[in-house]
């Protein structure tokens, strides 16, 4: 790599995969899930899975990305943990907790990924890929942040009644 401008190809490489990664186990989870709250937040979460895989392939169009495949090693690491989670035999309240937990270790992954090429764009000075990069970036938090708030308020106060 020669410049900051490599280094955001990079970066947006591997976001094009962590998008592609999670849009396939999210349907895996999806199936998994028991409470019917998690389940309509994780349905939410899969449409704007399919939005930030949008937005970054049209980052990665702007930036003239000819070739795109890069295996994020991370996202299959956590991918994979996840897939072994989920075929724990536990409660369906602890399994809900602990999908939750799993995927929050995605959300925290990509908001990295996504805040390095932000800050990177900004620095470009490259404006379009910045407010898309900073349009998903926010949508990350947001899901992490009902994922947070459904945890503490249903899912573990759930599970931890029926420990």
């Amino acid at each position: 790599m020669k410049n900051l401008t490599n280094l955001l190809e990079y970066q947006v490489k591997d976001l094009l995969d962590i998008e592609l990664q999670l849009l396939q186990v999210l349907p895996n989870i999806i199936f998994c899930v028991t409470d019917k709250y998690l389940l309509e937040l994780l349905h939410i979460h899969l449409q704007e899975a399919t939005v930030q895989r949008n937005k970054i392939e049209h980052v990665a169009q702007e930036l003239q990305i000819l070739h795109t495949k890069q295996t994020s090693e991370v996202m299959t690491s956590l991918v994979k943990q996840t897939n072994l989670f989920l075929r724990k035999k536990i409660k369906s309240e602890l399994k809900d907790a602990g999908i939750i937990a799993e995927i929050q270790k995605i959300e925290y992954y990509k908001i990295a990924c996504y805040d390095i090429a932000l800050s990177y764009a900004k620095e470009l000075k490259l404006i379009s890929i910045t407010s898309l990069l900073n349009d998903t970036l926010n949508q990350v938090y947001e899901i992490n942040e009902s994922l947070t708030d459904l945890a503490e308020n249903h899912i573990t106060k759930k599970a931890s009644i029926n420990f």
